[in-house]
């Protein structure tokens, strides 16, 4: 009797920890889900006429990724590899013109150019004109993430902008 009493108590003890674990499981799926709708919601493509977003064609493309300091840029280059082989450059701490015309030179062998900026990084005449250059020669995609404050400095750009306010791994894969 009391090895009975044992073997139900301790299947209603499993019992209860499942039940919490699959509740906790449950909880953090939701979340996800949340935060993936939410990125959908707040991420937007602008300034698309030729129709470059979606990706065409991609065995002619030869894509570098450039990082100027936006939250969760693997997540982003994760998964735009996934999909086609890709080159990251680490930007962020690139300061003179030299840095950037070493890079430039660096970007010659690409056709496609995804450049990554947020509301963080430090708007100067030589990051405007690298873009400016690089923009004149060759394919280009900018992600923008945060505020928006730095939206206007791209309203003349012919390239695609895929922007959202928020920044997070979901935002980010989103955005890729």
């Amino acid at each position: 009797c009391s090895s009975l009493f044992l073997n139900t108590t301790m299947r209603n003890i499993l019992t209860l920890i499942l039940a919490f674990a699959i509740t906790g499981v449950f909880s953090q799926d939701q979340t996800v889900v949340n935060r993936i709708k939410a990125a959908e919601q707040t991420t937007v493509l602008l300034n698309n006429p030729n129709g470059l977003i979606p990706l065409k064609n991609l065995k002619d493309l030869t894509i570098a990724s450039v990082d100027f300091g936006i939250p969760n840029s693997t997540v982003f280059d994760s998964i735009v590899a996934k999909y086609w082989t890709l080159k990251t450059f680490n930007a962020d701490t690139l300061n003179t013109s030299d840095d950037f015309n070493n890079l430039h030179t660096k970007l010659k062998l690409f056709n496609l150019v995804i450049i990554k900026i947020s509301d963080k990084t430090p708007n100067n005449t030589i990051l405007s004109r690298f873009i400016s250059d690089l923009e004149s020669q060759t394919q280009m995609i900018l992600v923008l993430s945060g505020t928006g404050s730095n939206l206007s400095k791209f309203e003349k750009s012919k390239s695609p902008l895929i922007w959202s306010r928020l920044q997070n791994e979901e935002t980010s894969s989103v955005a890729a």
